[in-house]
């Protein structure tokens, strides 16, 4: 009788522990997207950015990157190594503070060769990556890793933004204009280049920093 109870108590724990992770998940998943969203809200509005349909599926060789599944993987394999193991393996070793700048650094340098790196491209890592440190300490990996895979699926996948200079839209694709500095929509490499994109992350990063009970939600 005690075995059944046991095994009937583990179940429950266990099945409660997949709900939460799939919380945390898709919760995550709706802020990255939510993230995104607000970026283009404040360019199309701004006049910085036009939305068109594709006129056709135009050859190119990051387009397979952009499809829901591959996109996942990066999202999840990129939050593995630069959170789990830098900040949460490492900080044994080295203390969170270290592990945490490490992961700062080595996320950072990782994507600076995706495309010619300016100031802004360099902030925005740098802020995305300290954004993703924090939010992985206070609501766990996988929402991290729906907030990665939430931005980086609702910009290249279901908005169209040109990935690192190639045209990978398919529902609708997003061009700069022409009459607007680059550095305030990033141009042909979309908004991670913007400096849109970097109040956006800044303003989130403070806000979970001044919100942290938010985490109750995730938790």
């Amino acid at each position: 009788m005690q075995c059944v109870v046991s095994c009937t108590f583990s179940g429950r724990k266990e099945s409660a522990a997949t709900v939460l992770t799939l919380l945390q998940l898709v919760t995550g998943t709706a802020c990255g997207a939510l993230l995104i969203l607000l970026v283009t809200g404040i360019l199309y509005f701004s006049k910085s950015i036009s939305v068109s349909r594709p006129g056709s599926i135009k050859p190119s060789p990051y387009r397979w990157m952009t499809h829901p599944l591959p996109l996942f993987i990066f999202a999840a394999l990129e939050e593995l190594f630069a959170r789990a193991f830098l900040i949460g393996w490492l900080q044994k070793l080295t203390g969170l503070d270290i592990a945490f700048a490490i992961s700062v650094i080595v996320f950072t340098l990782l994507h600076v060769p995706n495309r010619k790196p300016t100031v802004i491209s360099i902030l925005n890592l740098v802020a995305i990556s300290v954004l993703f440190g924090d939010i992985y300490l206070q609501y766990g990996l996988w929402a991290v890793v729906g907030v990665h895979y939430g931005w980086n699926l609702t910009q290249w996948t279901l908005l169209g933004y040109p990935m690192y200079g190639n045209s990978v839209g398919r529902v609708t694709e997003i061009s700069p204009s022409n009459t607007v500095p680059q550095w305030l929509h990033g141009g042909d490499c979309g908004p991670e280049f913007s400096a849109i994109a970097l109040v956006v992350i800044v303003s989130a990063l403070s806000f979970i920093y001044t919100h942290g009970t938010i985490g109750k939600l995730l938790v």
